[in-house]
């Protein structure tokens, strides 16, 4: 761990009941599902079960569902081909889709419905019209293998978000790591694409749960500039594939709560950068990488 002199005086990190479990074979890991602790009964991932509602649709929301908008996305793409040459059916679904429930006025839930979804990348821009947004993820997303297909530092990018809940209910972020790194050959003037799976860019209010994010290039979550964000039952896997990714990275954020997660990284679990104030960490299962890592200047 390594601190630097610093200008963050009122940084403060709360670890409560903070569980480093080291493990050098993979197979545990992988497994995950063997990890027993007394505070909450575990899912098949090693994560905390928790009940509050949220995979149930209120009365009041209205649901968009990503399979109706596949006509209308395969229709556009065909209509402007050469203007999508690398943009999926799927890809562009998701984005109609989340267009539509963002402009809704009431309360919205996207779902994601099971079935493996091809996308090169996506974002969900904010602000919203809607009064809450709730993503719901049955399906696997999957990402691009050729990394030409991925030139930010991100995979799937909410950006400026407030009021949305993320939430996992089996489907799975695949990011589609294939060996430890990039292999870029004899070609000197390949740059290795080293983009997380999920990046958070100044959103609020926002609550991550149930997520399992498998095989980034390099982390799997992202935060810059969030605020008063929740992170629980998140099952982050890589080792598998690669042996120096990161979990969660946090910079010029504050009051994020991460509870009830399983980290199984080779790198940090957790990575508190520049300006990250004001974190409640508790309950992680993180192995066999270097922990939580401070580096504040």
């Amino acid at each position: 761990m390594h601190i630097s002199h610093g200008k963050l005086s009122s940084f403060v990190v709360s670890l409560l009941s903070y569980l480093i479990l080291f493990s050098f074979l993979e197979d545990y890991v992988i497994s995950a599902g063997t990890v027993q602790q007394n505070e909450a009964p575990r899912d098949d991932n090693g994560r905390a079960e928790s009940s509050d509602g949220l995979e149930i649709v209120e009365p009041d929301e209205k649901v968009f569902n990503v399979m109706q908008y596949r006509d209308k996305a395969t229709s556009i793409i065909n209509d402007y081909d050469s203007a999508f040459s690398e943009v999926t059916i799927d890809q562009k679904m998701m984005w109609i889709t989340f267009d539509d429930a963002c402009k809704h006025p009431g309360k919205a839930r996207m779902v994601i419905p099971k079935g493996q979804y091809k996308v090169n990348g996506l974002t969900f821009p904010g602000p919203c019209r809607s009064k809450r947004i709730v993503i719901q993820l049955f399906g696997d997303l999957i990402g691009p293998t050729d990394s030409s297909l991925l030139p930010n530092p991100y995979w799937i990018d909410f950006y400026r978000l407030s009021n949305v809940i993320l939430l996992g209910t089996g489907g799975t972020i695949d990011g589609s790591l294939r060996d430890d790194g990039i292999n870029c050959g004899d070609d000197d003037e390949c740059v290795p694409s080293t983009p997380c799976n999920v990046l958070f860019e100044y959103c609020s209010n926002m609550i991550v749960k149930g997520i399992i994010s498998i095989y980034p290039r390099a982390h799997h979550l992202n935060m810059e500039h969030c605020s008063n964000m929740t992170f629980e039952n998140l099952y982050l896997n890589t080792l598998a594939r690669s042996s120096d990714t990161d979990g969660i990275s946090a910079r010029n954020s504050s009051f994020i709560k991460i509870s009830n997660s399983v980290i199984a990284t080779g790198g940090d679990c957790i990575s508190l950068d520049d300006g990250s104030t004001n974190f409640d960490i508790s309950n992680i299962t993180c192995g066999p990488g270097r922990g939580i890592r401070l580096v504040l200047s």
